[in-house]
């Protein structure tokens, strides 16, 4: 290990910016000392001994990989090694040392490749910040937001607030230049009171919305150029509608309510003009005993996955490919009220998050029914999820107020993708536009309640030009 050794990574850094095009990130500038990245490379390379090092070399080392996010045996090794040296207890220093030999560090022998994208993923993110557009105006929490099917439009179901109308659509087409309408026209008490779900069916021609009012609880809308748009009301429900979903045919709707009675409804709406109602039982004879949560079809609209209240029967999926003998089944796992479920693209996996810390977000195989993966997520409950088109990513909001997008290209092999931070209060509806460019957030509260963050930011694109690069593009 020499100097030509750390020249080479450097330059190779900067060989690839300059081949990205981007001379805003500048030269590469060495925050540690040259000795201290010439003796990480040694230990890197093999060509010196962990246990050669003095006290304060393992902490200038230890520090220059925290940084790098070098591989976590070579920094747990690093950390043993420390805490052995600094602490004055006899008998911790021999359970450290006892830790220390069942490590079997699997250090690397080349990190160039990975140490230069590492650097490089670190100046582009402090060059480039996240993006994100808080939009003002609502002074009372947000409970809805989703993006219509071409991605110009995001629809918004909120508390009933004094400076804007509960149910509107807001116009994103241009960041710069946010306008809204009004969708119910001049507000009433007879129209609708707080929205907590609305959505577009597939093809953009109608909207559903559920509402707290028990009496306009479960609404349809004709999409159209004209404002206020033809609404007609859904009779079925006796309390109000928390959740609602359109099956991807267009010709049905599923809608969840509060309470325990007809608490789960199935609509046919293949004719507007006579729409039929079925409430939802499986065989054997199963039902939700709370309010219900979140409902969803499966992408081939043969099945539909429900959660609720509770800690008894909070996660069911129904077979309605015969609407004359439903039959059910209760997934097993969550051991409170499931907030959210999500059904990935190719149908494969279920994605469901709930309250509390414990078992908070699981992922189920829907061919055998099984639970696959609990995730350690959020440090509390997670209120609301959302699966990426493409089916590589999902989203979690949880009362902490943070947004965690997964990867979940490999479902038995979840990594985090980022953490978007901007709200001020608990999370409440996240959704990814059709492209997955953007996502949409709202929250709890009067502050920060409704964002939209563009997730193929400058700094996102430059990131991901990274992993067209192979060792032999790295190496000069």
């Amino acid at each position: 290990v020499n100097k030509q050794l750390v020249n080479t990574t450097c330059r190779s850094i900067q060989t690839m910016i300059e081949d990205i095009g981007d001379e805003n990130l500048g030269t590469i500038p060495l925050n540690f000392p040259f000795k201290t990245i010439k003796l990480g490379f040694a230990v890197l390379e093999h060509k010196i001994n962990i246990n050669k090092l003095s006290l304060q070399q393992l902490i200038n080392v230890g520090n220059l990989f925290d940084f790098l996010d070098v591989t976590d045996d070579v920094f747990n090794t690093i950390k043993y090694k420390i805490k052995i040296e600094t602490d004055k207890d006899i008998r911790e220093k021999k359970k450290t040392r006892k830790e220390l030999k069942s490590l079997n560090p699997n250090i690397q022998k080349d990190l160039t490749v990975n140490v230069t994208i590492k650097y490089l993923k670190h100046l582009i993110s402090k060059k480039y910040p996240q993006e994100k557009k808080i939009i003002p105006g609502y002074d009372n929490s947000v409970n809805s937001v989703t993006f219509n099917h071409s991605g110009t439009h995001i629809l918004v179901g909120c508390n009933v607030n004094a400076s804007l109308p509960n149910f509107m659509l807001w116009n994103i087409a241009d960041l710069n230049n946010i306008t809204h309408q009004n969708i119910i026209g001049t507000p009433t008490p007879s129209i609708l009171k707080t929205v907590k779900s609305a959505q577009f069916n597939d093809d953009d021609t109608f909207i559903a919305t559920g509402s707290t009012d028990n009496v306009n609880n479960l609404m349809l809308w004709k999409v159209s150029e004209q404002m206020p748009f033809v609404n007609q009301v859904l009779e079925g429900h006796s309390a109000g509608v928390t959740t609602i979903a359109f099956n991807h045919q267009n010709n049905k709707l599923v809608s969840g309510s509060a309470g325990t009675e007809n608490n789960l409804i199935l609509w046919d709406i293949t004719d507007t003009a006579h729409i039929t109602h079925q409430s939802i039982q499986g065989e054997p004879i199963i039902s939700h005993p709370d309010s219900i949560n979140t409902v969803e079809f499966s992408p081939d609209d043969k099945y539909i996955i429900s959660g609720c209240s509770g800690a008894n029967n909070n996660l069911i999926i129904w077979n309605i490919e015969y609407l004359n003998h439903i039959t059910s089944q209760e997934l097993k796992g969550h051991p409170n009220s499931v907030n959210c479920a999500k059904i990935t693209p190719n149908g494969d996996y279920i994605i469901s998050c709930c309250s509390g810390n414990q078992n908070n977000l699981i992922i189920w195989d829907t061919k055998t029914r099984k639970k696959i993966k609990n995730i350690a997520s959020h440090t509390n409950s997670i209120n609301t999820l959302a699966i990426s088109h493409n089916g590589t990513k999902y989203a979690t909001g949880g009362e902490d107020g943070l947004i965690i997008i997964w990867d979940i290209t490999n479902p038995y092999n979840i990594t985090v993708d980022r953490l978007l931070t901007g709200h001020k209060d608990a999370v409440l509806s996240i959704a990814f536009s059709p492209d997955d460019t953007q996502l949409v957030s709202s929250s709890v509260g009067t502050e920060n309640n409704f964002i939209v963050w563009n997730l193929v930011s400058e700094q996102e694109k430059l990131i991901k030009q990274l992993s067209t690069y192979t060792a032999e593009q790295v190496h000069f």
